[in-house]
């Protein structure tokens, strides 16, 4: 039974004269003869029948014409992207907890089947509790903590910015120096996305590129200028923000400023969803500050000089949070250690992997150069003994053995895959 395509318009005839017909008053005012044998109504029905049958040809496009068309064009589909999303963290008891990146997390999505998430960098895990919100402008001071907890959008500045508003986030606890507390805040404007960060990074790659002396064709030349790593996100030249700590110096409460060393502004000013990671240089104090009586470890970004184009518009405020993306495991490998291999500790990071197999398919040698490439993840490892044999699991697939024909295919167990993330690697 083949596919029905998609009734991309369903509207008939009879649609289509209706239309025409109700357009005549707001267009031609003055044509008041509306009755079949006019000659307009004539062309209305004439016109109505080429659309029809452009509505019919328009329903038999497959989505492969589409693509084809757009390509003439030079538009060209986005591949597929991992999910995406911000996790963040509460410590039941007990100090600061530092957690490293590629750390995996595990829910359950909307037809409850589980999905796997992993955390793109480390983040320190604060005992303290963001208990209130406020904002300061030429009106004095606003309690927004209850629209922050009913996901209500607030102004980070209020919703006129002006020069030396200010914004206090206020903990429960009073923030240790040196332990760096991570801030995620996303914007509800549309151009705070991901999105956009990424044609800011790829503007800032083609200028760098146009601006690189091309490197000579002899051998062992190196360019001195070339770029190494990845482009830097630009800073915003429009506004600047200081940031400062509530400390006490003697029986007083003084706003400690904090360098630029101590705060790490990934949201471009406010600009693009992001981490703020802030490291005290000092321990807060506890004080009562506007209409919040309880009191509280304030931390406050004031705006020191410039405007926005369009007013930051917080949608949602994560304490101890980090970005995390979807993934999945590509399966596992399992070998045997044959008894009286000394394997040394299991790594908690991916290593290089270097081993040997005896004639039976044990390992007979192993070790784990920190160096070394490709690089593996350990899921496990039981050490042998002298006379009972070890296990050793790493995160990879096995695809098979090759026997040296040309246009030999594997196929992978979990698909689709991005492209980006392959690596295959042959012996």
């Amino acid at each position: 039974m083949p596919i029905l395509l998609p009734n991309l318009d369903d509207r008939r005839w009879e649609d289509l004269v209706s239309e025409g017909r109700a357009l005549i008053p707001l267009y031609a005012p003055e044509w008041t003869d509306q009755n079949a044998h006019d000659p307009g109504i004539t062309l209305i029905e004439l016109l109505a029948w080429f659309a029809e049958m452009d509505i019919f040809s328009l329903n038999r496009i497959t989505d492969r014409s589409k693509l084809k068309f757009l390509s003439l064009v030079d538009i060209h589909p986005e591949p597929p992207r991992p999910a995406a999303t911000v996790l963040s963290f509460a410590l039941r008891t007990g100090a600061a907890l530092a957690l490293p990146a590629q750390l995996e997390f595990t829910g359950l999505d909307l037809f409850s089947q589980a999905t796997v998430f992993q955390t793109l960098d480390a983040v320190t895990v604060q005992p303290a509790v963001l208990a209130a919100v406020q904002v300061k402008d030429a009106n004095g001071f606003h309690d927004l903590t209850d629209r922050r907890l009913r996901g209500v959008p607030f102004g980070v500045f209020g919703d006129v910015p002006q020069t030396g508003a200010e914004m206090y986030l206020g903990f429960d606890t009073a923030l240790a120096a040196g332990e760096p507390l991570s801030l995620f805040f996303t914007f509800a404007s549309p151009h705070a996305k991901p999105e956009e960060r990424r044609r800011i990074l790829k503007e800032v790659k083609a200028r760098t590129q146009d601006c690189t002396p091309p490197i000579p064709q002899c051998a062992g030349a190196v360019s001195a200028s070339s770029p190494a790593g990845k482009p830097a996100l630009p800073p915003f030249g429009g506004a600047r923000i200081a940031w400062e700590l509530a400390t006490a110096s003697g029986p007083q409460i003084v706003w400690t400023p904090l360098s630029a060393t101590a705060v790490a502004d990934d949201t471009r000013t406010f600009t693009l969803d992001g981490r703020v990671i802030v490291t005290p240089t000092g321990t807060g104090a506890m004080q009562k500050l506007g209409p919040v009586d309880t009191p509280l470890c304030y931390l406050r970004a004031r705006l020191v000089a410039g405007a926005y184009d369009s007013p930051p518009t917080v949608q949602n405020l994560a304490v101890n949070a980090v970005r995390a993306k979807q993934v999945t495991a590509p399966g596992n490998i399992t070998w045997s250690i044959a008894p009286g291999v000394i394997a040394p500790p299991e790594p908690t990071a991916p290593v290089g992997l270097q081993l040997t197999f005896d004639a039976s398919g044990e390992i007979s040698s192993l070790s784990f150069p920190a160096a070394a490439t490709p690089r593996f993840r350990v899921l496990s490892l039981t050490p042998a003994t002298s006379t009972a044999a070890g296990s050793l699991s790493i995160e990879a697939v096995l695809l098979g053995i090759g026997d040296g024909t040309p246009y030999q295919q594997v196929t992978l167990p979990n698909a689709p895959v991005k492209q980006a993330s392959l690596n295959l690697f042959t012996l």
